[in-house]
C-alpha cells in the first residue's frame, strides 16, 4: 500500500509520501512502514486557494518527482478552503436512490456560486433511519479543480481523491459533535484561524504577524522570540469569535487548540475572557502509527492535515473526494465513448449483413418474377387444356346425341322418300329430298315434332309430276346441344 498526500497552501507545498507492506494495518506498522514528510515553500504560486502560476508550480512538482520518484503511489491532494466550501445539514432521511438527486437540490440551493459549474461531494456523518440524515458537504468551482487536476497531471502525478485541508484536520482531531472549537495554528508569515463545529470547520481565516513573512531556518522555527503575536491580533480574534457568538444558536467555545510553536499557547490563554472556562491544549492527532510520530514532532503545526488525511486513507474512513465527480463524468465519458464504438460496430455489421441479405433477397425476387410469370403461363395453359378437355367432352356428349338423333330421323323415312341432302349445325337441321306424295312429307313432319324438333318448317316445294315432288325443310332442337 503506497500513498503520496500533497498539501498545498498559501505559503508551502507538504508532501507525505508512505508505504506499508501489502497486508499491514497502521496499528502494526511500526518499523515495517517508510514514510518521508517534505516541506516545499511555494511563495506567490497560490492566493486565496487559487493558482496563480501554473507554470512555477509545474515545475517544483517536476523537481519533486525527480528527486522522488512517485511511481507506484496514489496521489492525494489537500487543498486550502478558501475557494472552496464545507459544510454540515440536516435533512429529512432518504432511501439511497434518492439522494444523488436531493443533494444537487441541496447544492443549488445552498451553495453560493457566481457562476461556472460546481463539483462537490457529501458524506454521512449521522443516519438516523426513516428520522434524518446529517451530511458534510463540500464543493468547490469547476474551473478551480480542473486547474490543480491539469498541474499535476503534466507533471505526471494522476490524483485520485481531492479534499480541503480543514475537513480533514477536523476529522484527525476527533472534535466532538456539536463542540465549538477554536483552533491556531502557525503559517509563514502569520497565523491561521479556524472555527470547528464538531468536525466541521466552520470559517477559517489568515492573520500576517507583526514581522513580515521570512524564510525560517529548521532550528529556529522552534524558538518563541522571533514570533511576535500582537494585541491586535489577539484583539481581531476576539471580534471574530464575537461575530459567531452573535449569531444563532450562539457559540458553545469549550476548547481552544494550537498547532505549531508553544508561544501559541501563551495567545490562546490571553484570548480568553475571564469569564470562559474553555480548555487551551496542543493539537493530538487520533490514531497516529508510532512510527509517524517523529515526522509529527519534527513538523509541529504543518504535517497534521498531511498525516490527518494518510491516516484515513489508510483505516478506509469516509472522506470526501471532490474529484470522484469529474472522475464519474470521466468514466461516464469513456462509457459513452464505448458504447458509440460498439453500436458503430454493430451498426457496420448490421450494414454488411443487411446488403448481404439485401443482394440475396435481389436474386430471390428476380427468380420469383420469373417464375411467376413461368406460372401465369403455365396456368393459362392449363385453363386452356382445360376448357379444350371441356369442348371435347362436350362434342363427344353431342356427338352420340347427333348420331342418335339422326338415326331417328332416319327411321322416320318411309319407301316413297328419299333424303338427298341433310345438314346439321348448332341444334340447326336442314334437309332436302324426293317424296312420291305429299303425305310423305306431313308424315316426316310431324315424326320430327313427335322427336322434339322445334317448329319443322317446309322450305321449298316443287313438283314436276304427281309422283315426283322436291322439297325442302328445316327444324332446330327444342334444347339446343350447344
Amino acid at each position: 500500500m503506497k500513498s503520496v498526500i500533497f498539501e498545498i497552501t498559501e505559503h508551502e507545498l507538504h508532501v507525505f509520501k508512505v508505504s506499508l507492506p501489502l497486508f499491514a494495518s497502521l496499528k502494526r506498522s511500526h518499523c515495517s512502514s517508510w514514510v518521508k514528510f517534505d516541506r516545499i515553500q511555494i511563495p506567490g504560486i497560490l492566493e486565496q486557494g487559487i493558482v496563480r502560476d501554473e507554470a512555477a508550480l509545474l515545475q517544483y512538482l517536476i523537481d519533486y518527482r525527480a528527486e522522488n520518484s512517485c511511481k507506484g503511489y496514489q496521489a492525494f491532494l489537500a487543498i486550502p478552503l478558501q475557494s472552496g466550501f464545507v459544510r454540515s445539514y440536516k435533512i429529512p432521511w432518504l432511501a439511497k436512490h434518492h439522494r444523488e438527486s436531493a443533494i444537487a437540490l441541496l447544492v443549488a440551493e445552498e451553495v453560493p456560486s457566481s457562476s461556472g459549474l460546481l463539483y462537490y461531494d457529501y458524506l454521512i456523518l449521522e443516519e438516523e433511519r426513516h428520522d434524518s440524515l446529517t451530511i458534510l458537504l463540500g464543493a468547490l468551482r469547476q474551473e478551480i479543480l480542473a486547474q490543480y487536476l491539469a498541474v499535476f497531471k503534466q507533471a505526471g502525478i494522476r490524483v485520485g481523491g481531492v479534499n480541503f485541508s480543514w475537513a480533514v484536520l477536523g476529522q484527525g482531531l476527533g472534535f466532538i459533535s456539536g463542540e465549538d472549537v477554536l483552533y491556531l495554528q502557525e503559517d509563514l508569515g502569520g497565523l491561521q484561524v479556524a472555527l470547528f463545529h464538531g468536525q466541521v470547520p466552520e470559517s477559517v481565516r489568515f492573520l500576517s504577524s507583526a514581522k513580515p513573512a521570512v524564510e525560517i531556518d529548521n532550528n529556529e522555527e522552534n524558538n518563541p522570540d522571533i514570533y511576535n503575536y500582537s494585541e491586535e491580533q489577539v484583539k481581531e480574534i476576539r471580534r471574530f469569535l464575537l461575530y459567531f457568538n452573535a449569531q444563532p444558536p450562539g457559540l458553545n467555545l469549550r476548547r481552544i487548540v494550537w498547532s505549531g510553536n508553544p508561544a501559541l499557547e501563551s495567545l490562546a490563554k490571553s484570548i480568553l475572557q475571564a469569564d470562559n472556562a474553555a480548555l487551551v491544549e496542543q493539537a493530538k492527532l487520533t490514531s497516529v502509527p508510532e512510527v509517524w510520530l517523529r515526522i509529527l514532532g519534527e513538523n509541529n503545526g504543518f504535517a497534521e492535515p498531511a498525516i490527518a488525511y494518510a491516516i484515513r486513507i489508510f483505516q478506509k474512513s469516509m472522506l470526501l473526494n471532490l474529484g470522484r465527480q469529474p472522475e464519474k463524468s470521466l468514466k461516464v465519458q469513456l462509457r459513452y465513448q464505448r458504447l458509440v464504438v460498439i453500436l458503430m460496430a454493430f451498426l457496420i455489421i448490421g450494414n454488411s449483413f443487411w446488403l448481404s441479405f439485401h443482394q440475396k433477397t435481389s436474386v430471390l425476387q428476380q427468380e420469383n418474377r420469373r417464375l411467376s410469370q413461368k406460372g401465369y403461363k403455365i396456368e393459362a395453359q392449363l385453363r386452356q387444356q382445360q376448357e379444350l378437355t371441356r369442348s371435347w367432352g362436350i362434342a363427344r356428349s353431342h356427338s352420340g346425341r347427333i348420331g342418335g338423333s339422326l338415326r331417328q330421323i332416319q327411321a322416320l323415312l318411309e319407301p316413297r322418300l328419299t333424303i338427298q341432302t341433310l345438314d346439321y349445325r348448332q341444334g340447326n337441321l336442314s334437309l332436302t329430298g324426293r317424296a312420291s306424295d305429299i303425305e310423305c312429307i306431313q308424315s316426316l313432319i310431324q315424326g320430327l315434332r313427335k322427336l322434339d324438333w322445334n317448329r319443322p318448317v317446309l322450305r321449298g316445294y316443287t313438283s314436276t309430276s304427281p309422283e315426283h315432288i322436291e322439297f325442302s325443310l328445316s327444324a332446330s332442337r327444342k334444347s339446343a346441344d350447344s
